[in-house]
């Protein structure tokens, strides 16, 4: 059943940062700056962000894809049978996705790394100028940062 009352998380990309940030509660951007506090400690953090669209190869989409699969599988959702990269029918619609979205869209799929090494992702649907979440996981290893 769908309910089309329910009210869905978005970021609308066509506002500006500084719009958006003033327009975030105290807390929240407490949490952040604690957060990223946090990360200034661990050290060596960068963020791999890469968006697709008819203009990327397929090759890089596929490499893309594949590095997301295989941190999924190190996920506790791996455990559980319901990562990303755990059957061929979830990859499979992930790729479909990124075969639709990609033209008429943009995927956006980002990396957190640490030392060189990819701790997270995301994966995104950007489409008319909001940015869908569509997948998130991360290395187990990695839980306590």
């Amino acid at each position: 059943m769908i309910k089309d009352d329910i009210p869905y998380p978005y970021v609308d990309m066509a506002v500006p940062w500084e719009e958006y940030w003033t327009s975030r509660s105290n807390k929240l951007k407490k949490h952040l700056r604690c957060s990223y506090r946090l990360i200034e400690k661990i050290g060596a953090m960068n963020i791999d962000l890469n968006i697709y669209n008819n203009s990327q190869s397929q090759d890089a989409k596929k490499i893309a894809l594949k590095k997301m699969f295989a941190l999924s599988l190190k996920s506790w959702k791996a455990k559980a049978g319901i990562a990303v990269g755990s059957s061929k029918e979830s990859r499979d619609f992930c790729e479909g996705l990124m075969e639709i979205f990609s033209k008429k869209g943009k995927v956006m799929i980002s990396f957190l790394e640490h030392k060189s090494v990819s701790v997270s992702f995301v994966m995104s649907i950007i489409y008319g100028n909001v940015s869908y979440f569509f997948k998130t996981g991360y290395d187990e290893g990695y839980a306590k940062m």
